[in-house]
């Protein structure tokens, strides 16, 4: 990836990169949106995740990247990345374990899809990264992600 591009669309999915931080490094973005470009300073984004926990980018530990992959339940795209995203994590995990690491998470967006949906689509691929939910939209609108 070029370090102009923000984020990468895949219709209803999306990756992007982003160093891990908290500190928030906004440029102007879509819609009034702020954005981070790759590899610039991320706010600590909050999440909720499958078990119904809190959680945070920084509950991760210090890692070199984060990967986060925008998914919805019901998005026929997101069903035919997701094999390649969880192997590229896989691979990443394997290479970079002594580095610091490059973490993976799938962020749903999906307005009607339920954490028992979400644990569902994480089992069904078999994913070895984190499946959290951006219930409120701020990790979309923190980051300039369209829709």
């Amino acid at each position: 990836m070029g370090s102009s591009r923000r984020f990468a669309p895949a219709l209803g999915a999306g990756l992007v990169l982003l160093a891990a931080s908290r500190d928030l490094g906004a440029q102007d973005g879509v819609e009034g949106r702020a954005a981070v470009a790759i590899g610039e300073p991320l706010a600590d984004l909050s999440f909720l995740d499958v078990r119904t926990q809190r959680r945070r980018l920084s509950d991760l530990g210090p890692r070199r990247a984060i990967v986060l992959f925008f998914v919805d339940c019901s998005c026929p795209m997101v069903g035919r990345v997701m094999p390649k995203v969880v192997r590229l994590a896989t691979e990443c995990a394997a290479q970079s374990r002594e580095h610091g690491g490059v973490e993976f998470v799938a962020v749903n967006v999906g307005r009607s899809d339920s954490l028992r949906d979400i644990g569902t689509q994480a089992i069904a691929f078999a994913a070895p990264f984190h499946f959290v939910k951006d219930e409120f939209l701020r990790a979309v609108d923190a980051l300039g992600i369209e829709r």
